[in-house]
């Protein structure tokens, strides 16, 4: 089932949509409308979803805010890429995985959204790439090894925390 709020005044060509996901089998079929992937500004996963999938909001680019509940553990491959105006941002304590590019190009992505914590063990490839708005990061504890391109073109970054338990680097300051 998908909740959704629309507003918006015809006038001034001024949308939003606000959802909440309860099935992402029901809502893979309603993204293949472009105007709900323009018109998406806030999401909310229901309680029960334990992985964002691929590509999910990929592309949303006025998406401002994201929820997630504790039950999501995994935010699977270019999950939220391009999604340009991302603000806000709820990640689960139980999170144990970001996939490759889950994050990238989220341009407005501040340091203060990102707190990852001691259960997230994997981070893809390319996850942060061309977050331009992130200027530090501290990474969990329960990473041994930070991906390549991790954060690529994150211009404006000037601190990464990096724990004594990372053992391996693959070029991820690029």
């Amino acid at each position: 089932r998908i909740k959704y709020d629309y507003s918006g005044n015809k006038k001034y060509n001024d949308y939003s949509l606000k959802i909440a996901v309860e099935s992402f089998e029901l809502y893979s079929n309603l993204l293949k409308s472009f105007s709900i992937i323009v018109l998406t500004t806030v999401v909310t996963i229901a309680s029960g979803i334990t992985k964002i999938p691929e590509y999910a909001f990929s592309g949303c680019t006025n998406l401002v805010s994201v929820n997630l509940p504790n039950t999501v553990i995994s935010i699977e491959k270019a999950a939220f890429q391009n999604c340009e105006k991302l603000t806000t941002l709820t990640l689960p304590g139980n999170l144990t995985s970001i996939g490759a590019y889950a994050f990238n190009g989220c341009k407005s992505l501040p340091s203060s959204a990102l707190n990852l914590s001691n259960s997230i063990t994997s981070i893809g490839i390319a996850a942060f790439q061309g977050c331009d708005s992130l200027t530090y990061i501290t990474l969990p504890n329960s990473l041994t090894t930070l991906s390549s391109d991790l954060f690529n073109s994150c211009d404006n970054l000037k601190v990464i925390e990096v724990p004594s338990s990372v053992t391996a680097i693959t070029s991820s300051f690029a």
